[in-house]
């Protein structure tokens, strides 16, 4: 009689364990992101933080705040016809494989033994680059005026240490660009968490 017992626990268990992995957790308009969503990008950054040895806690509110964002950005781009060439891709994969202390390798095996779609990181990087392009071409005389003066800025300077820190307040600036630009369109979309 306990071994039923338990069959049917486990049985039941794997019913709703099922049928929790495709609940919707949260809308962007009418895009959904669904509990598989979340999983998945919690165990990318997991898979991430052991390969660069950090240890970062990973807030399941955060996590959905980033694959929110994404999809703003994803629709967002989605209404342009913005065009990007696969070097411009690979070379994306091949810098943030560099910068997380991995390679496309181990991030291809470890996506097999997760049941993580293999473009899953090749998709994120290509709304990535549509974003940039996207903000970029929005806003192309305030980044020119920003490059022209930090370049002048940057060739003045003959301090190494000096120079870095332009350059860092380069991508600063452009980086408050860039959020400033998706708080505003933010606003144009219905965000609904369930």
């Amino acid at each position: 009689m306990k071994k039923k017992i338990i069959i049917f626990f486990l049985f039941f268990f794997c019913i709703n364990s099922e049928s929790l992995e495709n609940k919707i957790i949260a809308t962007v308009n009418d895009n959904s992101i669904t509990l598989i969503d979340l999983q998945n990008e919690i165990s990318f950054i997991n898979f991430m933080n052991k390969e660069s040895k950090t240890n970062k806690n990973i807030l399941t509110d955060e996590v959905l705040k980033s694959l929110i964002e994404r999809k703003i950005k994803e629709i967002e781009t989605n209404n342009y016809n913005l065009k990007i060439r696969d070097d411009e891709i690979d070379d994306k994969i091949f810098y943030f494989s560099k910068k997380n202390n991995t390679t496309e390798l181990k991030i291809g095996n470890f996506f097999k033994s997760k049941n993580i779609p293999d473009s899953y990181l090749k998709n994120i990087i290509i709304t990535e680059i549509k974003w940039e392009k996207l903000v970029f071409d929005i806003h192309k005389e305030k980044i020119n005026k920003i490059f022209l003066e930090a370049e002048k800025q940057i060739f003045s300077e003959t301090n190494q240490n000096e120079l870095h820190q332009k350059q860092k307040k380069l991508e600063i600036s452009i980086s408050s660009l860039m959020e400033a630009y998706y708080n505003k369109i933010k606003r144009n979309y219905t965000i609904k968490v369930l």
